[in-house]
């Protein structure tokens, strides 16, 4: 079996982001709320050493059938951001 990408590029995260990081989403998974990255944030999670370490949490817990998209909202920058809720919910 091949690794693929975002299993790959999971390597190059630090274990002291990623654990934390992957813990706040599981969290806001279960509320049954739509979240972005900014509430990943909000609970605490330190912004990551390279901006698209974001894109392979989201990837991967996508990948793990944590979470799933279901839209966009608007973030503080008024910029539009991926909506995610848990999975199944």
């Amino acid at each position: 079996m091949t690794a693929s990408g975002v299993d790959l590029s999971h390597t190059n995260v630090s274990p002291w982001w990623w654990s934390p990081a992957m813990s706040a989403v599981a969290t806001l998974a279960k509320t049954g709320r739509w979240f972005t990255t900014e509430q990943v944030r909000g609970l605490g999670v330190p912004d990551a050493s390279d901006f698209h370490h974001w894109g392979v949490l989201m990837a991967a817990a996508y990948g793990n059938g944590l979470i799933e998209p279901v839209g966009a909202l608007i973030g503080l920058d008024g910029r539009a951001r991926r909506a995610w809720v848990g999975a199944g919910l």
